[in-house]
């Protein structure tokens, strides 16, 4: 009888060890199929971040080519206007001398035309 009883005790632990055995295999499992979730959810976003990362590379290179471009027009147009700036210069140099010529010629042409005489009245 007390055999019995001893084996039944053991019986019922050896129950219970399953039955807890089975809880922690099924908790096991759950958390092998969430952890299977969450990577392939970190796996997914890593993709996004990849590819985000890639469209910003492309908008930072194309961004970088405009302001190249531009600085390169820019000083262009500089040159440009340094260019027009000096040409007006000189222009306005050249207008200069002109008008000093045709001052000296209107003058020099009022002091040999001879002496326009007053006809007597």
């Amino acid at each position: 009888a007390r055999f019995r009883a001893d084996a039944a005790t053991a019986n019922e632990a050896a129950a219970k060890a399953t039955a807890t055995a089975d809880q922690a295999r099924t908790a096991a499992d759950a958390a092998r199929a969430a952890t299977a979730a969450a990577e392939q959810d970190l796996a997914a976003e890593r993709e996004r971040a990849q590819a985000r990362d890639a469209e910003l590379r492309q908008v930072r290179e194309a961004a970088e080519a405009t302001v190249a471009d531009l600085r390169a027009r820019l000083a262009d147009a500089t040159a440009e206007r340094d260019a027009a700036r000096d040409r007006a210069a000189q222009l306005a140099g050249q207008v200069g001398d002109l008008a000093a010529a045709l001052a000296a010629l209107g003058a020099a042409q009022k002091s040999t035309a001879p002496a326009q005489v007053s006809p007597a009245r």
